[in-house]
């Protein structure tokens, strides 16, 4: 896998395998394996984020809002197909509902059976609206 950030800048992963490549109506979506970073997602040809170290970006966007609000009670997710940011606010147990919207459905699947891991489990809880479209 090969990124081109900007003019002389890019980053490059040895792919050991590809474990999803498709089109949905909106974009290119792959999820592949590589040595350093485990399972990448990928839409478009850009990189949205890595089995390894995603929980930083996750948590930083998640918690200091969470915390910050005297009683969250429902919260709103816009896009976030992989579902690791859903993961994240249902840590909360003062939430009683996360709803999910996302455009392209395809993503939410192929994450759901190729990348378990961003979302473990977070789409089945019970405080979980996930609206696609």
């Amino acid at each position: 896998y090969h990124e081109i950030l900007e003019d002389g800048l890019a980053l490059s992963y040895r792919v050991e395998e590809v474990l999803h490549r498709g089109q949905s109506e909106f974009q290119t979506v792959e999820v592949v394996k590589t040595v350093p970073f485990g399972s990448l997602l990928i839409t478009d040809g850009l990189m949205q984020s890595s089995e390894v170290d995603e929980y930083v970006y996750h948590q930083s966007l998640v918690h200091p809002a969470l915390t910050a609000h005297p009683n969250p009670k429902k919260v709103l997710i816009a896009g976030g197909g992989e579902g690791a940011t859903l993961r994240e606010v249902l840590k909360h147990p003062c939430v009683e509902e996360c709803m999910m919207v996302d455009i392209d459905g395809i993503v939410v699947d192929m994450c759901r059976e190729h990348t378990p891991f961003y979302s473990a489990g977070a789409y089945d809880d019970k405080r979980t609206n996930l609206i696609i479209g």
